[in-house]
Order: structure tokens, then C-alpha cells, then sequence
């Protein structure tokens, strides 16, 4: 989860993991504290899959009203390639974790898919989290996509940076296969994130001033 929060001036910063979380920890921290792991803020706090990466029911619910005071900026990014992205850094964790050696990519897709029976692979850097922000209260709301993220960090005195870059030789091995084997299920899957996703670039962003 991410979870950033200038108190001085009631500002914060929503997002989930895959979604900038390493790009704003290593850019907006002499502003904003990181309270990312803060477990005494989870009531305020939209990422619903946490708990050590895995997917899971929360234990205090979202308020959409705990930043009904506070100017609230939310990072959001395309469900599709968030969910490409969060599949390359499973992989990657499972090297991390020592687990038996597997081959390639695929095969460990496979078998973690079989293994928990479900497309999200049971962990939240794919799972869908928008919904949480459904009637979400604020002061102000500003809405950045990750594609925008260097240019709205320049504009509010950051430096630019884009770190935590998925490696784009794994990530197209593991689009390719997606498309050929599960493009329909995952595309199932993701259809109310993407729903949700467009209607937030609707919101007004300080960045691509859109007005409404």
C-alpha cells in the first residue's frame, strides 16, 4: 500500500503498489512522510490488499471520509499494464524468496495460477483496488496517471524521477503469454478496474488541467 502524508499543510498523497509507490518513496519524502506501513492509518488507506503483498480482507474497512479535510492527490495507472507489471515483480519475488528454481517466466505463471486458482494470483500488486475509492471525500482532489508522474512531480519542486522500472525484456514475455492463454479471463478480471480507472482521468489533475 501507499500512503503519503504532508500533516503540516493536510495534504496526502492515495495510491497502491504498481502504481509509483518506489518513484514517490524516493522523490516527495522531505515534503511528505511515507506512512506506507503505518498500521494505526489503515482506515485511511484505499489499497484493500496489503498483508504482506498477498490479497486478503482488511482488517479496518476504507473510510471515504477520513480525508474529508485534506487536499488528496490519487496516482492511478492502467489496470492492464499495472497488472503486467505486478506479475513481473511476483516473479522477481519469487527468485527473492529462494523458492525451487523454475525455468521461465510462463511455467512459474502456470503453476502460481493453478496453485491459487484465481487470474489475480492471490496478491495485491494485481489486485484491483479502485473500487475502494468510491465515494471517497476530500478538500481538493487531484487525479495523476503514472504516465504524468515525472511531470507532476517537476511542477510541485521534486526531482523527476521514475524509479523501480519493470525490465522490459520480462514484461513482454509476459504480455505475449497472457495474450495467447489468458488474454479473455484476465481481460474479465480487470473490465471494472478499467471502467473505474477511466472515469477517475475524468477528475481534474493540476497537471493536465482539465477542468470540470
Amino acid at each position: 500500500m501507499a500512503l503519503f502524508i504532508d500533516k503540516k499543510n493536510k495534504r496526502v498523497i492515495l495510491t497502491a503498489r504498481k502504481c509509483g509507490l518506489i518513484t514517490l518513496s524516493n522523490s516527495v519524502t522531505e515534503v511528505y512522510q511515507n506512512k506506507s506501513e503505518n498500521r494505526s492509518l489503515d482506515a485511511g488507506n484505499p489499497d484493500a490488499h496489503y498483508i504482506q503483498g498477498n490479497a486478503g480482507p482488511r482488517p479496518v474497512p476504507f473510510d471515504t471520509a477520513y480525508w474529508a479535510d485534506w487536499d488528496v492527490t490519487v496516482v492511478i495507472r492502467d489496470p492492464y499494464e499495472r497488472y503486467l507489471s505486478g506479475v513481473r515483480t511476483l516473479w522477481t519475488m519469487a527468485h527473492w524468496d529462494n523458492q525451487p528454481p523454475i525455468e521461465t517466466v510462463n511455467e512459474w505463471f502456470e503453476e502460481t495460477y493453478k496453485r491459487t486458482g484465481r487470474i489475480d494470483l492471490y496478491n495485491g500488486h494485481i489486485a484491483n483496488w479502485l473500487e475502494s475509492l468510491e465515494g471517497i471525500e476530500y478538500k481538493t482532489l487531484e487525479i495523476v496517471d503514472t504516465t504524468e508522474l515525472c511531470e507532476w512531480e517537476t511542477r510541485n519542486g521534486f526531482l523527476p524521477v521514475h524509479t523501480h522500472k519493470s525490465k522490459k525484456d520480462i514484461k513482454d514475455r509476459i504480455r505475449a503469454h497472457i495474450e495467447q492463454h489468458h488474454i479473455t479471463e484476465v481481460q474479465n478480471y480487470l473490465a471494472p478496474e478499467e471502467k473505474r480507472y477511466r472515469k477517475w482521468l475524468t477528475f481534474p489533475s493540476k497537471y493536465r488541467k482539465i477542468s470540470i
